[in-house]
């Protein structure tokens, strides 16, 4: 009986750190500006962007939008990725959860992209070899 009294009182903790792990975040539009929003936490305005060029690159995966490009730029998070060319920005590889992975739509996100300079990885931007900018 103990047992199941732990076990019940510690489910609505279990659920909330499952929810918790995919931090939903999105590009929108309002008021004829551009703002990257994750959570309930941080909204942050885009600047120096192209309206009628913009593109959310996850616009399809709401809970993990964190790629965008305009004709001037690439952004992650908002940010603006430093010396990435938008003209010749190419996505090469996402990565896509299988069915019946437990985290679900979590896990899709943009893993390795290329512009005329080179072939990146998210990790580089992680580890701060790709810079960002506001």
């Amino acid at each position: 009986m103990r047992n199941k009294l732990l076990i019940l009182i510690s489910l609505p903790i279990f659920f909330q750190l499952g929810i918790s792990c995919c931090s939903a975040s999105e590009y929108k539009i309002e008021n004829g500006k551009i703002f990257w929003k994750q959570d309930l936490k941080v909204k942050q305005e885009l600047k120096d962007v192209d309206l009628e060029t913009f593109e959310d690159l996850d616009g399809s995966v709401k809970l993990n939008a964190h790629f965008a490009k305009d004709k001037n730029h690439v952004y992650y998070q908002g940010k603006i990725i430093k010396e990435i060319d938008s003209k010749t920005f190419e996505v090469v590889k996402c990565n896509i959860p299988t069915k019946g992975d437990p985290r679900g739509d979590c896990v899709n996100y943009i893993k390795i992209f290329k512009d005329k300079n080179g072939v990146y990885q998210i990790e580089d931007i992680r580890k701060g070899v790709l810079e960002l900018i506001d």
